[in-house]
């Protein structure tokens, strides 16, 4: 095979291993976003459940302290009831400061309710917020985990065909050729790379001034010195 139509192969060759890279790249960028998104999700749904039932508890709790105040408001009437006729000075004096104790405990409730029920209001407005985001959110990571696997389906059918195109060119190489292709690419992410600026862009090896003139004009196999990889041209236009 003359050297020239070997190079071509090469270019051809060089050409549909960058485009499967670039392919795998993409690959993986959605692969990584459509985790980070599902996760998003798991999050955004975990605070708006976190903030619904931090207003759940604060709602039992001001029920709670409502109904507290109705018992012990019910023992303060219950205590004066009793009060009512009593002569014993000591039970007198015994139920007093019983029913004091009462009042006291009263305005205690009273006061802790009344602050729960300020938080009540900012606990329903963040939970309903927690809601309105997560749904939001959820719609639009809807949205571009559908895009995400509608091109993944694209890309894994040019890949497909860059896999297939890139076989049928590989055996049309010398037997010697194909081998050493084969052989690389077991070993390697690229068999065949481009040069710039004089260097081998797969190791970044400067490659000798006459082997980078020999790439340029695209009438010599030329392999890295250093990694061994076919170094061709780009396409010319």
């Amino acid at each position: 095979m003359e050297p020239k139509t070997l190079v071509d192969i090469l270019v051809n060759l060089a050409s549909l291993e960058e485009d499967l890279q670039l392919t795998a790249g993409k690959l993986a960028q959605g692969r990584k976003r459509e985790k980070l998104l599902t996760e998003l999700q798991g999050e955004y749904a975990e605070d708006a459940d976190e903030a619904e039932a931090a207003h759940l508890s604060l709602d039992l709790s001001v029920r709670g302290g409502e109904a507290e105040i109705r018992r012990v408001e019910a023992r303060i009437r219950d205590r004066r009831d009793k009060l009512v006729g009593l002569t014993d000075r000591r039970q007198v004096r015994a139920l007093q400061e019983e029913i004091s104790s009462l009042e006291r405990k009263v305005d205690q409730l009273e006061t802790r309710t009344l602050e729960e029920i300020d938080r009540q209001e900012t606990s329903s407005s963040e939970a309903t917020d927690a809601r309105v985001v997560s749904h939001w959110k959820g719609q639009e990571s809807a949205r571009e985990l559908e895009a995400i696997r509608a091109e993944r389906q694209t890309l894994n059918a040019a890949r497909k065909e860059d896999s297939a195109e890139l076989e049928r060119v590989i055996h049309l190489l010398p037997d010697a050729e194909m081998r050493t292709v084969q052989r690389l690419r077991s070993k390697l992410d690229l068999s065949v790379v481009h040069h710039h600026n004089g260097a081998c862009t797969g190791c970044f090896h400067q490659l000798p001034a006459q082997q980078a003139i020999d790439v340029d004009r695209g009438r010599a196999v030329v392999r890295c010195p250093s990694c061994m990889r076919y170094i061709v041209h780009r396409p010319w236009a």
